[in-house]
């Protein structure tokens, strides 16, 4: 039994390891998430449709279980490579996808497209600084 014990102390020092610089990026993706979740019900009850619990589970639940493997995975390839940032590498990406469905959402929710729109603000701000 002591042996069992010693092995369960192990694997949760190495998960807490991993998961310790783990912690503002889970949180970051945490956000986006409950963003994402926001908006999506947002632009489903301006298109008049109805969001069920079912729909709900299959678009969170696997995002809160996948994302952190996804992290806790990188975790582990960054510790054998240290030198490439696998951490950064995979919260970009998840992030990115993230943002981008925050932003279709904004788009069913305004009515016009959202990016479009920063990159003219942008390209006009631009013009004006000249």
């Amino acid at each position: 039994m002591k042996l069992v014990v010693e092995k369960l102390d192990y694997v949760f020092a190495v998960l807490i390891a991993l998961i310790v610089p783990l912690v503002d990026s889970l949180i970051f993706i945490g956000l986006l998430i409950v963003i994402d979740t926001i908006t999506g019900m947002w632009a489903a009850s301006k298109k008049k449709e109805n969001v069920t619990s079912k729909q709900l589970a299959n678009g969170v639940l696997p995002k809160i279980g996948l994302y952190p493997l996804i992290l806790i995975a990188s975790a582990g390839a960054e510790s054998l490579f240290p030198e490439i940032p696998f951490i950064k590498g995979a919260a970009g990406i998840i992030a990115a996808v993230e943002v981008l469905s925050i932003f279709e959402n904004a788009n069913n929710i305004l009515g016009f497209n959202l990016w479009d729109r920063a990159k003219e603000f942008l390209k006009k701000r631009k013009e004006l600084d000249k």
